[in-house]
């Protein structure tokens, strides 16, 4: 034992010390900081209660013992009524009093609630698609005082006093149907002929908005013949003054539009282009000219009037019959490379972001496809999938060594001997001696011995509770490595001398 004390280091943390010790200070600094965050989160936590309440305790919340009751039975109305009308787009006046239905975008949960029989312009994913700018400056002229979001940059927004130009993008747009609330929006509504009133609903709380109403726009479509032939375009970039052809504002920042936005813009704030879009690709028949501006001023070349019958549209397609081929035809839809047309050449991208085909079929199909982007994706995880498969197949299973194998006949002796003295075995006994066999596999790794230090320390995982058998016969493999580092060779000693029965 006195060799043992003289050759090992005197104050060595066993394995199982130093992983406690490690948790106990890794749960306290963590137990700190969570008591600290929380304690700060809730000292500055505001109207977050409020806010939490009102928007997780949903539409038909009526209670104000919480918030405050939101007006559902308004908001119920509402949808009921829409239930009613035939199947289209909605398009309404917004504002912050919307916000009284839960949310104010409370009426983007209209195909939700009729069942996809009205769609909503604005969504979820608007911020998705190139035709959210166009859709925002719609809403701006046919909204009240202070009702409009303007949420896009680099746009000049228009007001109320422009309500018949709003009108006109709502039928550009493709939308059948407009809701209204604001005195100055009914006012604008009720002496536009192009809106026809087909229901009202009720004021149920006292509050904005005291009730809607609920008109169709005529000559509104999802798929029509264009009356005048498009032009083909180039777009570029340019800054938002010079995209909407006006002087920049002094001291003012003027922001850069991309390429077809900047194009697109010009377009859609020029009421007399309105009826000839402008495109950047098409058929060599059609007129060329490179500035877009110069575009719009050209010569109509007229169409023939053309019959779209047979519509039909699922969430991946858009069908229709044409009475003539070789007209094109606008599908107000939003621009996506992956739409492929049937029994049409095209489509081609048009102003604001819709697409135009030219019919050679009387029946025209468009599908939305997957890309050739999309099917390399498809194909790279399908082939990591089974590639991990693979690995998984393949990977050694790691299972504890066979003793007999890895240390010889010495163990087999021991282990099958009646007579074989009982092994001193420190791991059942306590002691000292288990941090000295812990500082010798120390020991062995620094010294480059990394095999003999694994079979040392996986000794005492043998299939014998008397895991000093185990150590005993390591113990004597490494007294007999040629060379060994002397004081390694005196631990070792010290350990096999007591494995011995020392």
């Amino acid at each position: 034992m006195r060799a043992l004390a003289e050759a090992a280091p005197r104050f060595i943390p066993s394995q199982h010390d130093a992983k406690f010790v490690t948790a106990v200070v890794m749960s306290s600094v963590l137990i700190a900081i969570s008591v600290f965050t929380l304690a700060r989160a809730f000292s500055t936590r505001g109207f977050l209660d409020f806010w939490a309440e009102w928007n997780f305790s949903g539409y038909e919340d009526t209670r104000s013992d919480a918030t405050r009751a939101k007006a559902w039975p308004e908001f119920e109305a509402l949808i009921n009524e829409m239930k009613t009308l035939p199947p289209g787009r909605a398009i309404w006046e917004g504002g912050g009093s919307l916000d009284n239905y839960g949310t104010p975008l409370a009426l983007e949960l209209l195909p939700y609630f009729t069942k996809g029989r009205i769609q909503s312009v604005e969504g979820l994913y608007f911020e998705s698609a190139a035709t959210t700018p166009y859709h925002f400056r719609g809403v701006s002229p046919i909204s009240g005082p202070s009702n409009a979001s303007n949420p896009v940059r680099g746009l000049d927004y228009r007001h109320i006093e422009d309500f018949s130009l709003g009108v006109r993008w709502m039928q550009v747009m493709g939308e059948n149907y407009y809701l209204a609330y604001s005195d100055a929006a009914l006012a604008a509504a009720a002496a536009d002929e192009r809106l026809t009133l087909l229901a009202t609903t009720k004021d149920t709380d006292g509050q904005e908005p005291k009730g809607w109403s609920i008109y169709r726009v005529s000559g509104s479509r999802l798929v029509e013949g264009l009356s005048a032939e498009p032009v083909v375009t180039e777009a570029s970039s340019g800054k938002q003054s010079d995209c909407f052809d006006r002087e920049p504002v002094e001291g003012v920042r003027s922001p850069k539009l991309e390429a077809w936005e900047c194009m697109s813009v010009g377009w859609f704030n020029d009421p007399s282009a309105l009826d000839r879009p402008l495109v950047v690709d098409g058929p060599k028949s059609w007129v060329r000219e490179a500035d877009p501006v110069v575009a719009r001023l050209l010569e109509r070349k007229a169409l023939p009037k053309v019959e779209v019958t047979k519509l039909k549209r699922t969430d991946h397609s858009i069908s229709f019959h044409v009475s003539r081929v070789g007209v094109p035809v606008i599908i107000r839809e939003s621009y996506y490379p992956n739409w492929r047309a049937s029994g049409a050449d095209g489509p081609y991208r048009t102003t604001p972001n819709f697409m135009v085909v030219i019919p050679t079929s009387k029946d025209v199909t468009l599908s939305y496809a997957r890309s050739g982007p999309e099917w390399i994706g498809f194909l790279l995880t399908l082939l990591g999938i089974v590639g991990v498969v693979l690995l998984s197949r393949r990977w050694p299973v790691l299972e504890e060594p066979d003793l007999m194998e890895v240390y010889g006949e010495r163990y087999g002796e021991i282990e099958t001997s009646v007579s074989a003295p009982e092994m001193f075995d420190p791991f059942l006994h306590g002691g000292e001696e288990v941090d000295d066999v812990l500082a010798l596999v120390a020991a062995l790794r620094t010294a480059g011995y990394s095999s003999e230090a694994s079979l040392l320390s996986r000794s005492r995982r043998g299939p014998r509770a008397d895991a000093g058998v185990a150590l005993a016969a390591a113990l004597e493999r490494i007294l007999r490595i040629e060379g060994l580092d002397p004081e390694i060779r005196a631990r070792s000693e010290a350990l096999a001398s007591i494995f011995d029965g020392g």
